[in-house]
C-alpha cells in the first residue's frame, strides 16, 4: 500500500487526482495540503507517509525550497512533482536534489499511475515528453557522424526506419500500427530489431542513438 499526500493548491485538480487515484487498491491517500507549509506541518505531526505528490508551484515556499526541507527533514519520503511548470532547468534543480519523479499535468493517467507505481519501487521517473526533450538537447551538442553512413552501417529496411521515426516521436506501439497498416506483433518486430541493430539495451537509449546520429526527419 503506498501512503501518498497529495498537495495542490487548486482544490478541483486536487479532488480531481484523489478521486483518480482513490480507484487503485494499493494507493491511500492520506492527507492533503494546499502549501508547502501545510505538507511540512502535516509530516510534522505523520511521519508514516510513503509518497509526496505535489505541484511545483503554490502558495508560500516554491518546490525548490519544499524539496530541500523534504530531504533535510523527511529525506525517506519519496517526491514526486506534478506540474504546469515545464522548464527544464526547474526539473533538473529539483531532481537533483532528490525529488523521484517530475511530470507534467498533461500526463494521461496511466502514465501517473506508471510513475508512481515505479518510484514506490525505487526508481525515478521523467515525464515522456521532458524525457524526449531533455534528449534532444543533450544530442544537439554532440558531433553527429552523417546520418547517411549510419543508416547503411545498420542495414535498416524502410519499414524499420518508419518505426524508428514513428517511436522518436511519440507513437504508442497501436498507433503505428494503425498508421501503417501492419499488425501491432510486426511492429513489436521492428522495434526488438531497431534494439538489436542499434544495440541500444531499451527504448529511452534507442531514442538517444537515433537523436544523436540524426536519424530523425
Amino acid at each position: 500500500m503506498m501512503r501518498i499526500i497529495l498537495a495542490d493548491d487548486h482544490k478541483v485538480v486536487r479532488n480531481g487526482i484523489r478521486l483518480l487515484l482513490e480507484t487503485q487498491p494499493d494507493i491511500n491517500i492520506v492527507a492533503e495540503a494546499e502549501s508547502g507549509e501545510e505538507v511540512l506541518a502535516l509530516l510534522s505531526n505523520n511521519s508514516e507517509v510513503d509518497i509526496l505528490l505535489t505541484d511545483m508551484n503554490m502558495n508560500g515556499i516554491g518546490g525548490s525550497e519544499l524539496m530541500r526541507a523534504m530531504c533535510t527533514s523527511f529525506p525517506d519520503i519519496k517526491v514526486v512533482f506534478l506540474s504546469m511548470i515545464d522548464s527544464d532547468q526547474e526539473v533538473k534543480e529539483v531532481m537533483s536534489l532528490g525529488a523521484k519523479a517530475y511530470m507534467l499535468k498533461n500526463a494521461d493517467y496511466d502514465e501517473l499511475l506508471f510513475a508512481l507505481s515505479h518510484v514506490g519501487k525505487g526508481g525515478q521517473y521523467l515525464s515522456s515528453e521532458i524525457s524526449i526533450r531533455m534528449l534532444q538537447s543533450l544530442g544537439s551538442k554532440q558531433v553527429k557522424p552523417e546520418p547517411e553512413q549510419v543508416l547503411r552501417d545498420l542495414d535498416l529496411s524502410s519499414r524499420e526506419y518508419d518505426v524508428l521515426q514513428l517511436l522518436v516521436n511519440g507513437f504508442t506501439t497501436k498507433d503505428i500500427a494503425e498508421k501503417l497498416f501492419i499488425s501491432k506483433r510486426t511492429v513489436e518486430g521492428h522495434r526488438q530489431k531497431l534494439l538489436d541493430k542499434t544495440t541500444s539495451k531499451n527504448y529511452v537509449e534507442l531514442i538517444r542513438f537515433a537523436i544523436n546520429h540524426q536519424l530523425i526527419d
